[in-house]
């Protein structure tokens, strides 16, 4: 049984204890009328990125919003106040509230392909995965060129154990949007997890760069926690000492 298929499995059995079970990085889009905002979930496939560093350090520590006093609540719209309300809840790792926040809001704006990604990504993590693949397609109708559905979609493969169609989701995400650095970790797991070491580390090399692309310190803005960047860095020192 291979490393993934192993992570996959301890995912599953995860799923029954609540929040806190998928190993995999997800993207919140930001609602139109707030600044960028990322929730993300990672871990590393058999290694030590795929513990609880990636899963509290990402959600519990790194908030993905901005304080809600900061936005002017007389130029928002319902819609806007209930994007609010759901990111915070996707912050705090609360699903079924960002669900419900989430199933309001696209009732309110049926066209929103924001609403349907996140909403998509609340059912993810209650374990509700088909939902969850009818919301991510939903966005992907409205917006066909959406990379954050497309890598969403893709994580979601990968909790199903479909590692090819993961594969071809994250490459779609690259295509639309070359400077994102979440599908390259993707790949770097998938690479990793099927021993080949050398596209692992490349894949990972190429998460950094476009990581300190972001912010010169060598931090994602969005959310990236400076352990994750030690931690990748970690991966790439040990990939480099196995294949001497």
């Amino acid at each position: 049984m291979s490393l993934l298929h192993e992570a996959l499995k301890k995912a599953e059995r995860e799923k029954g204890q609540g929040a806190g079970g998928d190993p995999f990085v997800d993207t919140v889009a930001p609602p139109r009328t707030s600044h960028l905002r990322v929730t993300i979930l990672a871990g590393l496939v058999g290694v030590s990125l795929i513990s609880l560093i990636l899963l509290r350090v990402f959600h519990q520590q790194r908030p993905v919003v901005e304080d809600p006093s900061q936005a002017s609540l007389a130029s928002v719209g319902q819609g806007s106040l209930l994007a609010r309300d759901a990111d915070l809840y996707l912050a705090q790792g609360r699903w079924s509230n960002a669900e419900k926040a989430l199933q309001k809001w696209v009732l309110e704006e049926p066209r929103n392909a924001e609403a349907y990604n996140n909403l998509g990504l609340a059912l993810k993590k209650l374990g509700r995965t088909t939902e969850a693949y009818e919301q991510y397609k939903k966005a992907l109708m409205i917006r066909p060129e959406y990379p954050e559905a497309e890598n969403n979609l893709g994580a979601l493969y990968l909790t199903l154990g479909k590692i090819e169609e993961a594969g071809e989701q994250f490459q779609k995400a690259l295509q639309l949007r070359p400077e994102y650095a979440e599908p390259y970790f993707h790949l770097a797991m998938i690479f990793e997890a099927q021993g080949k070491r050398e596209r692992a580390r490349e894949n990972y090399e190429i998460f950094l760069k476009k990581a300190r692309a972001l912010d010169p310190r060598g931090l994602d803005p969005r959310g990236l926690d400076p352990k994750l960047i030690q931690e990748v860095r970690g991966r790439i020192e040990a990939l480099l000492l196995s294949g001497s």
